[in-house]
């Protein structure tokens, strides 16, 4: 019998630690792919920053200092972006991939686009850097859905709860 072990999240590390906002909308990733032109699409449209240089509490920090973390997955992955930004209590605008609605609520728990509509993508970031009420929602549904079912220590019961 085959069982699926997503991506989860250390919230040792990645925790809402109520930092002031510094930036508007931030997407914390390597530059590969098609991110790149994604990211300078999304400036022009949106003011989005691509930061591809933080690492450890700085990207921590960054993620806490953000009001829209923007996610775009390479292929189908669930990367981990999406559990660590909602684990700080960030909102976030990420595609949608196979199996993410299995695991949190498109647009209940963040906010979603399909990556092949540009003007869906720009709308969604557009709405949620002006609807404070919808990013403080998505923010606290994310975080709740993440700190209960997508840690390790989830991850771990699990997997002792198949074992046992």
């Amino acid at each position: 019998q085959q069982h699926w072990f997503p991506n989860a999240v250390d919230t040792r590390w990645f925790r809402n630690k109520n930092l002031d906002t510094t930036k508007d909308i931030v997407f914390a990733a390597s530059p590969i792919a098609d991110r790149l032109q994604v990211s300078e699409f999304l400036n022009k449209m949106v003011g989005l920053e691509l930061i591809s240089d933080q690492t450890g509490e700085k990207y921590v920090d960054l993620l806490n200092s953000v009001k829209v973390s923007f996610n775009k997955s390479i292929s189908d992955d669930i990367n981990y972006r999406i559990f660590e930004t909602l684990a700080c209590k960030t909102p976030l605008v990420t595609n949608l991939v196979p199996g993410l609605d299995q695991l949190l609520g498109p647009d209940a728990d963040f906010a979603s686009y399909n990556s092949s509509n540009p003007k869906e993508m720009v709308g969604v970031c557009q709405w949620l850097l002006k609807d404070k009420a919808a990013r403080d929602q998505l923010a606290a549904n994310g975080h709740e859905k993440v700190l209960k079912f997508h840690t390790y220590d989830a991850r771990a019961e699990y997997f002792f709860n198949l074992i046992v």
